[in-house]
């Protein structure tokens, strides 16, 4: 027997942002296995789990710092082997290790290879990295989330325990809503902000403005862009971390104009109808390690506008609004060029469902099991 433990000490909270999303969809992509026992540590045990208690036991974790934690993981370590027996394996969101006597794992979803695009060199990412490179060494396995990835921090960590795994979209969530719906949210979502309905828009779902992101140079393009048609064209950003006080937020934020508009901590259901009522969405990042909201777009059967690096072309090979990031010239003529195109049939639209179709959940969760029982 196979205990694996993960370590989904956010969940219950906002779902849709970083590990949350990949921890939730494990825990929704999990089945019974003879070989396998579960268990979700989580900061609050609430009645949300109820439906998987058959299979998934949780373990209510409250810590302040790295010494009692490792205590209060220890004791749940001793508490599986009196109950289940076997081998016990953990898995975190990101590396970590605590001085256990078991396999550890954890996911590296990037490092911050934005650097690269501010005069950092890769030398300076391997010295910044060398002692934490050490540590994760530790680790029976780290995880990237794409083989670009993969490839990139392996440049800088070169660590023999890297491998790498897709990440999946939930199309119970992310699909084709009917009109009278997203009307009704986006309705919502614009009187709250004091605005009419808009139906002619980008968005750009960011998740945090991050220097990465490429905020600044997408609203500048957008500028550009509206320069060139009479429309009245919106761009819409969703980020969670607008009231920040970084300089780079505060760039961003007052690089704005009346036509860009900013929304924070949205719903699901909220972050569907945006999807379903955009013109398409804008994907203008430096670097990503994976990129859900391209696959979440293409489920919602969204055209994207994305930069032109290598995990984007991954994911979605053979995309024709590509752009460089680091040219607004380039940016604003991708604009302009599918605006100009929006209304052909949408069978000339490549919009390609086989991508949704290979990104799965429950692949990404059966493969997950698969390189951890190895």
């Amino acid at each position: 027997m196979i205990t694996v433990v993960f370590f989904g000490i956010e969940l219950g909270d906002n779902k849709i942002l970083g590990p949350n999303v990949v921890f939730h969809s494990i825990l929704k992509n999990i089945n019974p296995c003879p070989d396998f026992r579960y268990v979700f540590v989580v900061r609050k045990n609430g009645a949300e789990f109820e439906s998987f208690k058959d299979y998934v036991d949780f373990w209510e974790i409250k810590y302040g710092n790295y010494f009692e934690l490792f205590v209060e993981v220890n004791r749940l370590k001793e508490w599986i082997l009196r109950k289940n027996g076997g081998v016990v394996k953990l898995l975190y969101p990101k590396p970590f290790f605590l001085p256990l006597n078991v396999e550890q794992y954890a996911f590296l979803y990037d490092l911050p290879f934005e650097k690269l695009y501010q005069g950092k060199t890769v030398e300076s990412l391997k010295n910044e990295f060398f002692f934490k490179s050490l540590l994760w060494r530790k680790l029976k396995k780290i995880f990237t989330i794409s083989y670009s990835s993969f490839e990139d921090i392996n440049k800088v960590l070169m660590l023999r325990n890297l491998d790498w795994l897709y990440l999946g979209v939930d199309t119970d969530i992310f699909k084709p809503i009917n009109e009278n719906d997203k009307k009704r949210v986006l309705s919502s979502i614009f009187s709250r902000m004091g605005l009419d309905f808009i139906d002619n828009y980008f968005f750009a779902p960011l998740g945090k403005i991050w220097y990465r992101k490429n905020a600044f140079n997408l609203i500048l393009s957008f500028r550009n862009f509206c320069k060139y048609t009479s429309d009245k064209v919106y761009l819409i950003i969703t980020a969670n971390n607008l009231d920040s006080n970084d300089k780079y937020v505060k760039l961003v934020l007052e690089s704005s104009d009346d036509r860009v508009v900013f929304l924070s901590n949205v719903t699901n259901e909220e972050l569907v109808a945006l999807y379903n009522g955009c013109l398409g969405v804008v994907l203008p990042s430096f670097y990503e390690g994976f990129g859900l909201p391209l696959l979440e777009a293409l489920a919602c059967r969204k055209n994207i506008l994305f930069s032109n690096i290598k995990v984007f072309n991954e994911i979605y090979p053979g995309n024709i609004y590509t752009f460089d990031p680091l040219s607004l010239e380039d940016m604003t003529k991708c604009m302009l060029k599918f605006y100009n195109e929006k209304d052909y049939p949408k069978s000339a639209r490549i919009l390609q469902k086989d991508i949704v179709k290979r990104f799965g959940w429950k692949k990404t969760v059966d493969n997950l099991l698969k390189k951890m029982k190895e």
